[in-house]
Protein backbone atom coordinates (compact mmCIF):
# COMPACT_ATOMS: atom_id res chain seq x y z
CA UNK A 1 0.00 0.00 0.00
CA UNK A 2 2.93 2.80 0.78
CA UNK A 3 4.38 1.73 -2.39
CA UNK A 4 0.94 2.66 -4.19
CA UNK A 5 0.62 5.29 -1.80
CA UNK A 6 4.33 6.78 -3.24
CA UNK A 7 3.51 6.25 -6.75
CA UNK A 8 0.48 8.25 -6.69
CA UNK A 9 2.25 11.03 -4.89
CA UNK A 10 5.20 11.35 -7.55
CA UNK A 11 2.36 10.37 -10.54
CA UNK A 12 0.35 13.64 -9.11
CA UNK A 13 3.41 15.63 -8.86
CA UNK A 14 4.86 14.81 -12.17
CA UNK A 15 1.51 15.68 -13.47
CA UNK A 16 2.24 19.41 -12.14
CA UNK A 17 5.57 19.46 -13.07
CA UNK A 18 5.42 18.21 -17.08
CA UNK A 19 3.23 21.74 -17.57
CA UNK A 20 5.61 23.90 -15.80
CA UNK A 21 8.28 22.01 -17.82
CA UNK A 22 6.88 22.08 -21.23
CA UNK A 23 5.92 25.79 -20.40
CA UNK A 24 9.89 26.60 -19.98
CA UNK A 25 11.26 28.24 -23.02
CA UNK A 26 14.67 27.18 -23.09
CA UNK A 27 16.38 24.04 -21.94
CA UNK A 28 17.89 25.02 -19.27
CA UNK A 29 14.69 25.69 -17.50
CA UNK A 30 13.31 22.81 -18.09
CA UNK A 31 16.32 21.34 -16.81
CA UNK A 32 16.24 23.17 -13.79
CA UNK A 33 12.53 22.44 -13.05
CA UNK A 34 13.09 18.85 -13.21
CA UNK A 35 16.28 18.89 -11.23
CA UNK A 36 14.21 21.30 -8.62
CA UNK A 37 11.29 18.54 -8.34
CA UNK A 38 13.92 15.52 -8.18
CA UNK A 39 14.86 17.54 -5.40
CA UNK A 40 12.12 17.67 -3.59
CA UNK A 41 10.97 14.41 -4.48
CA UNK A 42 14.29 12.72 -3.40
CA UNK A 43 14.69 15.17 0.47
CA UNK A 44 13.78 12.03 2.11
CA UNK A 45 16.47 10.20 1.08
CA UNK A 46 19.14 11.30 3.84
CA UNK A 47 21.90 8.74 2.62
CA UNK A 48 23.91 10.43 0.45
CA UNK A 49 24.27 7.54 -2.38
CA UNK A 50 21.08 6.91 -2.27
CA UNK A 51 19.41 10.00 -2.44
CA UNK A 52 22.12 10.75 -5.62
CA UNK A 53 20.44 7.21 -7.06
CA UNK A 54 16.83 8.44 -6.24
CA UNK A 55 17.78 12.00 -7.99
CA UNK A 56 19.16 9.92 -10.81
CA UNK A 57 16.20 7.61 -11.44
CA UNK A 58 13.73 10.72 -11.25
CA UNK A 59 15.33 12.97 -13.66
CA UNK A 60 15.40 10.01 -15.93
CA UNK A 61 11.42 9.68 -15.53
CA UNK A 62 11.18 13.46 -16.27
CA UNK A 63 13.43 13.14 -19.53
CA UNK A 64 11.08 10.54 -20.15
CA UNK A 65 7.81 12.44 -18.98
CA UNK A 66 9.32 15.39 -21.32
CA UNK A 67 9.89 13.43 -24.47
CA UNK A 68 6.46 11.62 -24.09
CA UNK A 69 5.13 15.10 -24.14
CA UNK A 70 7.18 16.44 -26.80
CA UNK A 71 5.94 14.28 -29.03
CA UNK A 72 2.37 14.99 -28.56
CA UNK A 73 2.84 18.56 -28.61
CA UNK A 74 4.50 17.68 -32.08
CA UNK A 75 1.43 15.52 -33.11
CA UNK A 76 -0.86 18.47 -31.83
CA UNK A 77 0.41 20.95 -34.36
CA UNK A 78 0.28 18.36 -37.37
CA UNK A 79 -3.50 19.35 -37.09
CA UNK A 80 -3.11 22.66 -38.27
CA UNK A 81 -2.40 21.23 -42.10
CA UNK A 82 -4.91 21.90 -44.22
CA UNK A 83 -3.90 18.71 -46.95
CA UNK A 84 -3.44 14.80 -45.82
CA UNK A 85 0.24 15.02 -47.63
CA UNK A 86 1.67 17.72 -45.53
CA UNK A 87 0.23 16.18 -42.19
CA UNK A 88 1.01 12.41 -42.59
CA UNK A 89 4.43 14.05 -43.35
CA UNK A 90 4.60 16.17 -39.94
CA UNK A 91 3.37 13.06 -38.15
CA UNK A 92 6.19 10.89 -39.66
CA UNK A 93 8.55 13.68 -38.62
CA UNK A 94 7.14 13.76 -35.24
CA UNK A 95 7.33 9.65 -34.53
CA UNK A 96 11.02 9.85 -36.05
CA UNK A 97 12.00 12.20 -33.54
CA UNK A 98 10.34 10.10 -30.88
CA UNK A 99 11.79 7.13 -31.62
CA UNK A 100 15.32 8.61 -31.95
CA UNK A 101 14.74 10.89 -28.43
CA UNK A 102 13.09 7.68 -26.53
CA UNK A 103 15.77 5.03 -27.75
CA UNK A 104 18.17 7.45 -26.25
CA UNK A 105 16.41 7.63 -22.54
CA UNK A 106 15.61 3.89 -22.55
CA UNK A 107 19.45 3.12 -22.88
CA UNK A 108 20.38 5.91 -20.39
CA UNK A 109 17.34 4.37 -18.06
CA UNK A 110 18.46 0.67 -18.61
CA UNK A 111 21.96 1.79 -17.61
CA UNK A 112 20.65 3.42 -14.56
CA UNK A 113 18.25 1.13 -13.10
CA UNK A 114 21.27 -1.56 -13.47
CA UNK A 115 23.70 0.81 -11.99
CA UNK A 116 21.29 1.91 -8.94
CA UNK A 117 19.07 -1.29 -8.40
CA UNK A 118 20.56 -4.69 -7.10
CA UNK A 119 17.26 -6.64 -6.74
CA UNK A 120 16.41 -7.90 -10.74
CA UNK A 121 12.50 -7.63 -9.79
CA UNK A 122 13.60 -3.36 -9.22
CA UNK A 123 15.27 -2.81 -11.79
CA UNK A 124 12.38 -4.41 -13.93
CA UNK A 125 10.40 -2.14 -12.21
CA UNK A 126 12.62 0.65 -12.78
CA UNK A 127 13.52 0.09 -16.08
CA UNK A 128 9.16 0.11 -16.87
CA UNK A 129 8.82 3.53 -14.90
CA UNK A 130 11.60 5.71 -17.01
CA UNK A 131 11.23 3.84 -20.54
CA UNK A 132 9.20 6.06 -22.57
CA UNK A 133 6.14 4.34 -24.23
CA UNK A 134 6.64 2.63 -27.72
CA UNK A 135 4.96 5.16 -30.48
Amino acid sequence: MKTLATTFFILSLTLVVIPLIAEAEESDDAKKAAEDFCITSCADKKEPTINSNCKESCALNQRSDLVFFESVTCLGKCTQFDNVPDMKSCEEGCKKEYNAKAAEVTASCNAVCSKVEKDPHRIETCKMECTPPSS
